[in-house]
């Protein structure tokens, strides 16, 4: 991002490069017409008024001219396929970034609900001040943009161990014995009274009860996920699967159907047949299934990586799509020590309060977006496909969809070129669709 006055400088002799990203959600269609001017700072430029005219520039100046074309198609505002970036929005301007990428879940992390609690599982201290301003700030900016589509919050990350070992411990609360199950229950009431303080209801809100088990953990990890749905049915549960939460087989997994409600599985897990028959087996049972990545590595393919993971729900339908991480976080502090160290899995930056968006953000964004006009199209389809001269084209339309998918995320996974041919023949067939409809 810019300063303020649209500048970016150039060392004599080396490279920049400008990646230009319109807002147009408040702009009418139609073509608007500007420039880059690109000005050698150690040289005067000559300013001739001629009239009749526009001014002249001479000099070692150069102008690009530059066009931009506001098609007549309103993507959605809510996402078809919402975003968890394991992270929170410090201020507006991260959350209006988180946004844009259609992020939803913001976390509430469990370290912020710190409370003490008696022998017997009363609640006798708390300290939510740092939750609920979160919360606050949180619905103020969601109301702001007259958002609708939840959840909204995740409690996580480790809801269920970092109550255990740090709030449960610190009162010598036992697992297993009675005394922990009362204060496991507060705990939670707790926190969904914050939620209706701030006119939350329980559909707007997950709770990650652990992060990535291992075998080890299914056994105890299947106990807390019926004790909570026994506390309060309402609350939807949450277990986020690692690339080795399946080593072992389905058994530690299967033993969660009935009380897990959220699956958040490592993307990589639907390229094997059996856990893709499982998770289509569990969906069809009404669980909810989202993908995620979560390598830190900044070496990771822009395309394959960032741009395909929204195409990733997409072609599975899921539910949501998740990645680590929004911003990198050290010490629990949003943002790197230094905005200048490489990143460790955000995709985003902090210099003081403002939000600055990576190449990788962009190439994440670019996938949401594609996934918008897919979203657009497929509501266009079922709409012709109900009026009688459109019904052709409809079902031309719907057989492009079925299989457009396939292509991008199978076929030509590799071709980086892909997305953006398939989005050209969505805008297409929209404009196509529109124009038959009268729209």
């Amino acid at each position: 991002r810019m300063d303020e006055a649209q500048i970016l400088s150039v060392a004599a002799g080396e490279y920049g490069l400008i990646w230009l990203d319109f807002d147009s959600s408040k702009v009418a269609a139609g073509t608007y017409k500007g420039f880059l001017r690109i000005i050698p700072l150690s040289e005067p430029v000559t300013v001739k008024n001629i009239p009749g005219s526009d001014k002249v520039y001479e000099g070692s100046i150069r102008t690009i001219p530059l066009a931009l074309e506001i098609l007549t198609i309103d993507l959605p505002l809510e996402p078809d396929k919402p975003l968890w970036a394991m992270s929170f929005a410090q201020n507006e301007d991260y959350f209006n970034c988180y946004n844009a990428l259609g992020g939803r879940m913001i976390d509430i992390n469990p370290w912020w609900l710190k409370a003490k609690f008696s022998r017997d599982g009363l609640i006798v201290e708390r300290d939510y001040k740092y939750a609920e301003e979160v919360v606050s700030n949180s619905m103020e900016w969601i109301r702001k943009n007259n958002l609708k589509k939840g959840p909204f919050f995740a409690l996580a990350f480790q809801a269920y161990p970092v109550f255990d070992t740090v709030y449960a411990k610190g009162a010598n609360l036992k697992y297993g014995t009675p005394e922990w199950t009362v204060a496991w229950g507060n705990w939670l009431d707790d926190f969904r009274n914050i939620m209706k303080k701030y006119w939350f209801s329980s559909k707007d809100y997950v709770v990650e009860i652990q992060d990535e088990p291992s075998l080890k953990d299914y056994e105890k990890l299947a106990t807390i996920c019926k004790l909570t749905k026994e506390h309060d049915r309402q609350i939807q549960t949450m277990v986020t699967f690692a690339a080795f939460s399946f080593e072992h087989g389905l058994k530690g997994a299967r033993s969660l159907v009935d009380d897990c409600d959220v699956w958040v599985v490592w993307g990589p897990h639907f390229s094997n047949p059996e856990y893709l028959d499982f998770c289509k087996e569990i969906h069809g049972k009404g669980k909810r299934i989202w993908n995620y990545v979560c390598n830190t590595s900044m070496r990771e393919s822009l395309h394959r990586y960032y741009r395909l993971l929204p195409w990733l729900g997409w072609y599975y339908g899921h539910e949501a799509n998740a990645l680590y991480t929004f911003i990198s976080s050290p010490d629990g502090i949003n943002g790197e020590r230094d905005w200048r160290c490489a990143s460790k899995g955000g995709i985003v930056y902090a210099t003081s309060e403002v939000c600055v968006p990576s190449i990788r953000y962009e190439c994440l964004k670019m996938g949401s977006t594609d996934i918008k006009y897919l979203s657009v199209l497929k509501e266009l389809v079922e709409k012709a496909s109900k009026v009688e001269n459109c019904r052709t084209l409809a079902e031309e339309a719907g057989k492009f969809l079925a299989k457009c998918g396939k292509e991008v995320m199978i076929d030509r996974r590799h071709d980086e070129k892909s997305p953006d041919e398939t989005r050209n023949k969505v805008i297409t067939s929209i404009l196509r669709l529109q124009k038959a409809l009268g729209e």
